[in-house]
């Protein structure tokens, strides 16, 4: 009995010891931080497949502070969170992670960021677990862990989300429906599920049907009258003696349809009366109705106009407009345009899905939508690669599909571009990898990341997001293959704006876009997983990832001429070019009424000439067809040279004072030309360059000091220059040929400006920089752009812009309006002195506009010889304060002669030197009570056997120096 006792001690202290072994590991492993890490990969969030984790390990025992020191300093610090896996089901989810020390647990979830739902746990562990149930299935939640220690001390992760699976069994059929006829129309109505009962129901969606009830959902004789999760409808597009049918299928989250409920009516017209538009025999006679003798003279039996579906216009009178009225229900402009669609930039959430604005997906792709600039590459690194240099995961075997994964984009110099918002997928084949990881992750500018799933049909890890917003990303691919072995690579993302349409410097929405190959072939996009032709949403936006080569597109919408865009070569894989459309202005004909009185006559030619003469200028000079269109699209209509005769004609010469008579005196011609001669109007506000460029507040218009500027050549992609602005926000850039871009970065400000985004010049401000490519052509060109910034949260424009925008081109019209009189004039009566007048106002036309245009300031002085005016090379200039007698710069020219000097605030001299010649000295240059300017004298050097020569070219203009522009570059 003892002995057997004994046996039975023994085997309960190996039990106890064996539990002891198996806890310490299970501690050794929650702290290696092991635990979850492969359910990351199968089981991604929002994704599905596998079972749910395992419950997590009992939590530890609360810290033993019975032995601390009652000096110690007590604990501030919260625990950190990490290697979070969820494990989503159809209507649950679990949600693991690990805490690094001993903490209580919550779970905040809901449909939305804010929440609604908690989950809590109270035990204190390193290695929480939470179950959450009762979900609806195929719904993103919203979820915020957060964890407390001991001590108080709280640790939050930041909004992320999942989704449950979809549910595979369809809902129920509505109850009790039916269907009532009152005032030519049938109420229907019905009772859906109860939300108690069936959680995930989502509404119905309704058919119409003729003789029998639909089929099913889908049925092609069916036609949808009602989706939504209300409980009636009215249906007031029916016919009498037209037997209908209305089924009614339920739908849930996982868009499963139930069977189906019918309720049946028919509206019986009076006995013998034919209906005239309901394809039936109504009274019997052989003859249904249009053919009826009884619908003569019916307007059902008159053809309406078409109704033109994206013009604001009711064209078959019907009073429904474009895309309300049925005949365009087949338009793909207005399939497009089906949901209501997020404006960006008004503060509203327009499409209802509680983002607004550019936190909505919709505007990803919005210029004025780019984010502050992308995270700097120093303020997020992952941690350093474990494995061996030669094991370590390189660029080349990572591949980047876009276009349906039938696009592969080419890293150039580790930068993946494409368009901000489409499709692409992250890949890297398992045979490139050192081994199975445990867990591995796409993360992008610093923020949570996008884990890789497993495909085992081609072996490879994948994962898919969507392009991030305008501007640069880093990026990092971070593996961790278990016992301390990780690896990581970084790269960049070039997320590039879409293209927009624009008139008149504003969004053109609605417009039909087609994309053509060089050779003239429609651009297949459908089996890119994009559409062909498209049509450009509310803001204007429109794009195309494609496969490199030559593309053009063609635009056109109701009211504006058609505009093909030059064939271009794509080497980024992103179609996204500027669309400008040009209104087109009613005719003469359309615009005047010949009985009109003779003040309103001559009011509206003035407004239509002006109109006509602006379009003809957008659509460019050079286009003689354009023009011919839009000034003489009229002249061959014998109808319309009538109406000039009898009208055009007699109000021009009244309202020019030309034609009147056989003789003008030179008294009255005078008052003519004052009225006229509206061009010095284009001197108004003129503006001018500097010899600098600056960084400024786009609102506020004041300078911005301490920004950031970095010169980047397009070719390598590398930063070439970098500078800060002074306190005045002004900068210069020194560039070889090439292309360049700038990048602005200012804390709490954003770069590209999107207040001002379609604008080249802002009040005296010209030559405005919004991230567009940089052509240099000339050696040591000077790069001085003005760059406005937006502060962080503006959106609203401010109205200067709009005002000083409508009085520039008030002056530009006021110019035309002398020229456009006077052409018309001369057309109808071409007598000697009005083409004598025509010719002095197109003359000083375009003299006051040399004069109005922003002078280009020669950027650089030049050294030449001066016996026969070559320019020296390799000469030195030093340039020297007066007061001190200092060296301040020093540079040799180009072999084209070329230097340049930027100072300010002082008097100096130049000296120049080279072998070969004579040294010379310009007199004193002063700068004085001047911040900052050029310093590029042209000097003649004489040989050095003694053949004189002045010392300075004529053109030094006085050795006062000139100002700067970015007129060698073109933007």
């Amino acid at each position: 009995m003892q002995r057997k006792f004994s046996l039975i001690l023994l085997f309960v202290s190996l039990l106890i010891g064996l539990e002891f072994l198996l806890s310490a590991r299970a501690e050794a492993i929650t702290e290696s931080g092991a635990i979850g890490v492969t359910a990351s990969i199968v089981n991604q969030v929002g994704g599905g497949g596998g079972s749910p984790p395992p419950p997590p390990p009992p939590p530890p025992p609360p810290p033993d502070d019975t032995n601390k020191s009652p000096t110690s300093s007590p604990d501030s610090t919260p625990p950190v969170i990490s290697n979070i896996s969820v494990t989503v089901g159809i209507t649950t989810s679990s949600l693991a992670w690990l805490n690094s020390e001993p903490a209580s647990s919550q779970i905040n979830y809901g449909l939305t960021a804010g929440y609604g739902s908690t989950a809590l746990d109270g035990a204190f562990s390193r290695a929480p677990g939470i179950f959450l149930f009762s979900l609806l299935p195929n719904t993103t939640y919203h979820f915020k862990i957060i964890s407390t220690d001991a001590a108080g001390n709280s640790a939050a992760t930041a909004d992320s989300i999942f989704t449950t699976k979809k549910s595979t069994v369809p809902p129920p059929n509505v109850q009790n429906v039916l269907v009532v006829e009152s005032g030519g129309a049938f109420n229907v109505n019905w009772n859906n599920p109860n939300p108690n009962d069936i959680p995930d129901f989502s509404g119905v969606k309704i058919l119409r049907t003729i003789g029998q009830p639909a089929a099913n959902v889908t049925d092609p004789n069916g036609t949808v009258v009602y989706t939504g999760a209300g409980q009636s409808f009215v249906d007031s597009n029916v016919l009498k003696n037209i037997h209908y049918f209305y089924t009614v299928f339920s739908y849930n989250t996982s868009v499963l349809y139930s069977t189906g409920a019918v309720a049946d009516a028919i509206i019986l017209p009076p006995p013998g009366v034919e209906i005239c538009n309901n394809g039936v025999d109504d009274n019997a006679n052989g003859q249904t109705d249009c053919l009826d003798a009884a619908c003569v003279g019916s307007p059902l039996c008159v053809a309406p106009p078409s109704e033109i579906c994206n013009n604001g216009q009711d064209d078959d009178a019907d009073s429904q407009n474009d895309c309300a009225d049925l005949d365009c229900a087949a338009s793909p402009f207005c399939q497009l345009l089906g949901a209501t669609p997020e404006i960006c930039g008004n503060g509203v959430d327009d499409d209802q899905d509680t983002k607004i604005d550019c936190a909505d997906s919709d505007c990803t792709a919005f210029a004025a939508c780019q984010p502050p600039p992308a995270t700097e590459p120093d303020q997020y690194k992952p941690l350093a690669p474990t494995v061996a240099g030669f094991l370590q995961l390189k660029m080349d075997k990572v591949s980047f599909f876009a276009g349906a994964g039938k696009i592969t984009l080419q890293p150039v110099a580790e930068t993946v571009t494409s368009l901000a918002g489409s499709w692409l997928s992250v890949s890297v084949a398992k045979a490139e990898l050192v081994a199975s990881p445990l867990s591995m992750r796409l993360v992008i500018d610093g923020q949570s990341g996008n884990l890789f799933a497993y495909n085992i049909s081609n072996q490879t890890y994948y994962t898919d997001i969507s392009f991030p917003g305008v501007g640069r990303h880093r990026a990092f691919i971070e593996i961790d293959y278990g016992e301390g072995q990780r690896d990581s690579l970084g790269f960049v993302f070039s997320s590039l704006p879409a293209g927009q349409a624009l008139s008149s410097g504003q969004a053109v929405s609605g417009v039909r876009l087609e994309l053509y190959k060089a050779s003239r072939e429609l651009f297949d996009a459908a089996s890119f997983g994009q559409t062909n032709p498209s049509f450009t949403d509310v803001n204007g936006l429109f794009g195309w990832v494609v496969p490199n080569g030559k593309y053009y597109a063609r635009a056109t919408l109701a009211g504006f001429y058609e505009h093909s865009s030059p064939v271009v070569t794509i080497s980024n894989n992103v179609y996204n070019y500027t669309i400008t459309l040009v209104a087109r202005p009613k005719k003469l004909l359309e615009d005047i009424d010949p009985n009109s009185s003779f003040t309103d006559k001559a009011l509206r030619l003035s407004k239509n000439l002006a109109s006509q003469a602006k379009a003809a200028f957008s659509l460019g000079l050079v286009n003689v067809a354009d023009i011919a269109t839009v000034v003489g699209e009229s002249i061959k209509d014998p109808a319309v040279q009538d109406t000039a005769a009898r009208v055009v004609a007699p109000v021009a010469v009244g309202a020019v004072a030309i034609g009147t008579v056989s003789l003008i005196s030179w008294a009255n011609l005078l008052p003519l030309l004052r009225l006229l001669f509206l061009q010095p109007l284009l001197l108004l506000g003129r503006r001018k360059r500097e010899g600098w460029g600056q960084v400024y507040n786009s609102l506020t218009k004041l300078p911005v000091d301490l920004a950031t500027l970095r010169l980047i050549n397009i070719a390598t992609n590398k930063v070439v220059q970098t500078k800060v602005t002074d306190k005045e926000g002004r900068y210069a850039f020194v560039a070889s040929p090439g292309q360049y871009r700038i990048e602005a970065i200012k804390q709490k400000m954003t770069f590209p400006s999107g207040l001002l985004g379609v604008f080249k010049d802002d009040g005296r401000r010209v030559d405005l920089y919004h991230g567009e490519v940089i052509n240099v052509t000339e050696d040591n060109a000077v790069i001085t752009a003005n760059v406005p910034l937006d502060p962080i949260g503006e959106r609203k424009r401010p109205p200067r812009i709009f005002w000083a925008r409508l009085g520039r081109n008030i002056q530009v019209l006021l110019s035309w309006v002398g020229i456009a009189i006077t052409a018309v004039s001369f057309y109808i009566a071409p007598r000697w002195y009005v083409g004598l007048l025509l010719g002095v106002h197109v003359t000083l036309f375009f003299v006051f506009r040399h004069f109005a245009l922003p002078a280009k300031i020669k950027s650089w002085g030049i050294v030449y010889d001066e016996r026969d005016k070559n320019p020296v090379g390799r000469a030195i200039a030093r340039l020297f304060s007066k007061q001190f007698n200092k060296l301040v710069s020093t540079q040799i020219t180009d072999k084209r002669g070329r230097y340049y000097f930027m100072a300010g605030d002082n008097q100096y001299y130049v000296t120049f030197e080279h072998p070969q010649y004579s040294s010379q000295q310009t007199d004193t240059i002063d700068l004085q009570g001047k911040e900052a300017a050029n310093i590029a004298v042209d000097v003649g050097l004489t040989k050095a056997d003694g053949i004189s020569a002045s010392n300075q070219s004529s053109n030094n203009h006085d050795n006062q120096p000139n100002g700067n522009s970015a007129n060698k570059t073109e933007t």
